[in-house]
């Protein structure tokens, strides 16, 4: 098997419509304490190397039901457990978000994603 490819060679080939060496997954966090959320460490040890993981923030039960600093806690925790090395996480709501999702939560999900340690 060849080495990695870096984030960078990874996009410029996935927007070429070229082969990568990760593919796409779609996650759905259900919580802080969610049992989703506890597979996501496994679902990084089995396949973080092979996927990408896409979404990760339930728009049913996270986004639109908790407080800015819980959704601040959930998106540390993807990042966390799904893209422990700072790549293969395409951050996001796991579907489309309704109206029923508070702009101070989605506020908080992207600035906590900017301004992640």
């Amino acid at each position: 098997m060849s080495a990695p490819l870096t984030k960078r060679e990874r996009l410029r080939r996935a927007l070429g419509r070229q082969p990568v060496d990760r593919q796409p997954m779609q996650t759905n966090h259900t919580g802080v304490m969610g049992a989703k959320l506890a597979a996501y460490p496994r679902l990084y040890r089995e396949f973080g190397q092979r996927l990408s993981f896409y979404g990760g923030l339930s728009t049913q039960e996270v986004l639109p039901r908790v407080s800015p600093a819980e959704v601040r806690a959930a998106t540390l925790a993807c990042i966390r457990d799904l893209a422990p090395e700072g790549t293969g996480l395409l951050l996001g709501p796991s579907h489309r978000m309704q109206s029923d999702i508070p702009i101070e939560n989605v506020v908080a999900m992207l600035e906590t994603f900017r301004d992640k340690p």
